[in-house]
This record gives C-alpha cells, sequence and structure tokens, in this order.
C-alpha cells in the first residue's frame, strides 16, 4: 500500500506513519519500494509502497504457538 493510503486507514498523520514504517523496516516486517502512484490527482508522481515480509508470519506463529 501507498504511505498515505496506510495513513487513511489507520487515521494518522502520514509523516507518523511515515516514522514507524521506516522503524519496521529497520527490523526487517515490512519493505518498501518507489512505484509511480496511479491514484487521481497523482500527476505520476513517484511513492513508497509497503509490503509485509516472511518475518511477520513467522513471528505471528511463534506466538501462536506461545499461547497454547
Amino acid at each position: 500500500m501507498y504511505i498515505k493510503e496506510i495513513a487513511e486507514k489507520v487515521g494518522e498523520d502520514w509523516k507518523i506513519v511515515a516514522f514507524h514504517l521506516a522503524k519496521l523496516a529497520d527490523a526487517g516486517f515490512v519493505e518498501g519500494e518507489f512505484r509511480v502512484i496511479e491514484l487521481a490527482k497523482s500527476k505520476g508522481r513517484a511513492g513508497k509502497f509497503y509490503r509485509l515480509t516472511d518475518k511477520v508470519d513467522k513471528v505471528l506463529s511463534r506466538i501462536n504457538e506461545l499461547q497454547l
């Protein structure tokens, strides 16, 4: 997802979301890449898009194991 889309969904300013996404990327939980934004009013600008890494699944699986 594009960073401003994430910010809208969680109801926070995009700058706060960007800060936390950078920390999650440093820890290996998300990956970001620049792509052309294909949204209304974007005018072909580039934006950073994020996706979860496999590390998230591993951590969630481990948490579920510990809760059993």
